[in-house]
Order: structure tokens, then sequence, then C-alpha cells
């Protein structure tokens, strides 16, 4: 995309229209079109299945991952199965049962009953009422909502622009204190973005339920391509988060046709640098710290000293 079109918009702000670094490059070059991830929508209704059983067994494994500790973590996880799963998923007579798969010694110790854990959690204590009056399913997500990513073009540079202004109040809003960080995100090639919408129109575009920036990452020392997704906006609950998250693995496993892993920590991996990006720092147009307009992260992942893709390892097996 040449950025004269950003620097002639009369709908962007000026902070972003002034900036320096539209004035030094002619073009912004995203590397997804590259991998054959292109500007996409899909339906959540064809991942919700698939998303409901995937996110069903997680909660199950996380609940006998850790140790036995009536804290308010377990508290949360012990409400999100039951919020999540019915009597016949995993517990008989009354009690928890490990799925055969996850049994060990360990496990083993940390059973307790189904009834304690509804006490635990303020439910009530009598499973049959509890079942009785409700019925479990997977998180309420309209099944109208649609699943967008976006990184190029107009509508890159839009969606990236108006990620906090579309039904989503944060830092990066163009009244906000990292209003800036924008830019490094609408520049830098390994920066885009996936959100749920149910259409509903605001000013500047369709509502935004929930989104996440998606970054291009290496690992230091494979080098092995991934796709990170940085923290779920708004923060719903773990509730509604885990299940946005499962569905944006799930549609971008589908559209690169799973040639690269999906993953949520980015322990070991850094984002290649660019031309683009070092520039930023040097435009000279703020009194900020040096690298401020950089694309905010709030993972913390660092820039690699290399501005190789390593597009070549994404094929490899």
């Amino acid at each position: 995309m040449n950025t004269s079109s950003i620097r002639n918009s009369r709908r962007l702000p000026k902070f972003i229209t002034t900036h320096k670094v539209f004035s030094n490059f002619d073009k912004i070059e995203k590397v997804f079109p590259k991998i054959g991830l292109e500007n996409c929508s899909a339906n959540v209704t064809q991942y919700m299945t698939a998303v409901a059983k995937q996110f069903k067994a997680s909660l199950i494994k996380e609940f006998y991952s850790g140790p036995y500790i009536y804290d308010s973590g377990r508290r949360n996880r012990i409400r999100l199965l039951v919020e999540q799963c019915g009597p016949g998923d995993f517990i008989s007579h009354n009690k928890w049962v490990v799925p055969r798969r996850l049994r060990t010694d360990r496990v083993a110790a940390v059973t307790t009953t189904f009834s304690q854990a509804l006490v635990e959690t303020g439910f009530r204590p009598e499973l049959q009422t509890y079942y009785r009056h409700r019925k479990c399913e997977a998180p309420v997500i309209p099944k109208s909502s649609r699943i967008i990513f976006s990184s190029s073009g107009p509508q890159g540079v839009w969606d990236m622009s108006t990620m906090s202004m579309r039904g989503i109040s944060s830092c990066q809003s163009w009244t906000g204190c990292y209003k800036r960080n924008l830019v490094g995100s609408i520049v830098d090639p390994c920066a885009g973005i996936i959100y749920l919408t149910n259409g509903f129109q605001f000013p500047k575009g369709s509502r935004m339920s929930c989104r996440a920036v998606v970054r291009y990452v290496t690992h230091r020392q494979t080098h092995r391509p991934a796709l990170f997704l940085e923290r779920i906006y708004p923060c719903g609950g773990p509730l509604f988060e885990k299940c946005a998250q499962a569905l944006f693995i799930q549609f971008l496993k589908d559209k690169t046709k799973n040639k690269l892993q999906i993953i949520t920590n980015a322990r070991g991996y850094s984002i290649p640098n660019s031309p683009i990006v070092r520039n930023l720092s040097s435009c000279g147009i703020f009194d900020d710290s040096k690298g401020y307009c950089l694309s905010y992260r709030d993972s913390g992942i660092s820039y690699s000293k290399s501005n190789s893709l390593y597009l070549k390892k994404i094929t490899r097996k």
C-alpha cells in the first residue's frame, strides 16, 4: 500500500497522517499475504463445533494440571468446568472422575466431590437440582458474528488504526496515552489484527466485540515461523476470552492451511525486524523515549536484530 494515501487521508487523525515514517517510505508491505493469509473473514458457525470440543477438553485438562489448593484460580477453574461440562462428561456418582487419558497418581490425589466444588464456587450443592435448571453449552457467541482478519491495504490500515475506537476502549484510542503506537502497528510488516464483529455499526466501522493483534514471529534458535496471538481485548472474563482465543486459533489454522503453528505464549520467539520499523525511533517528531512509536506489545516480545522472515521454513516439516 502506498503511504501517500495515509498522508492524504481525511479519516485518520493527524498524529498518524503527519508521522514522518510515511514520508520516509513509499510503501507498506505486510508479510501475511506471502504466507497465504490475505485479508479474510468467516462466520463463526463453521468453527463452533470443533472449538466447543477443544474448549471443553482444555478446561478439564487445566483443572487437573495444578496443585490441589483452594485459591481463586482453582475456584475459577471449577466454575468454568461447571458452566461448560455436563455430569456425563467426567462426573460419576457425584464425584469428579479423571478422564482415562489424564489419569496419573498425582492427579488421583487431587480429586474432590462435585458437591464440594459447587459449594466452593457458590453454586447450589445439589447436582441434579443445578443441572435440571440449565443447559450446558459452549460460550454464547451470536451465530451471526463474523471473524475478520486484516493486515494489508486500506482495510488493514483502518482496522489497526481503529482497534480501540469501535466498541473497545484502551490506551490506544485516538485520545489515549499510547495512541502513537498505532503507527508502529500500521507499518510493522509482521503485525495484523483479528476480531469478532456482530455487524453493529459504529461511526468508524462495524463493532469489534473482541480483538487481538496477530504477529508473525520466528523462534530464536530454530528460526521456525509461527503466528502469535497477543492479549485479547476486552477482557470479558476467562470464559469468553478462552472461547474467543480458540475461535481465532481455529480460524487462523484454517486460513493458513495449518502450515504455521499458532501460539499464545511468545517465550523463545521474536519479531523479525525491518527498515521501516527501525526508522520509527529516528523520526524525531516526538519528545518521548526511544522506540515509543513501536507497535504496542502487551506480551513484551522484542524485535530481533535480523530482518529475515525465514519464509522457506514454513513448508518444512
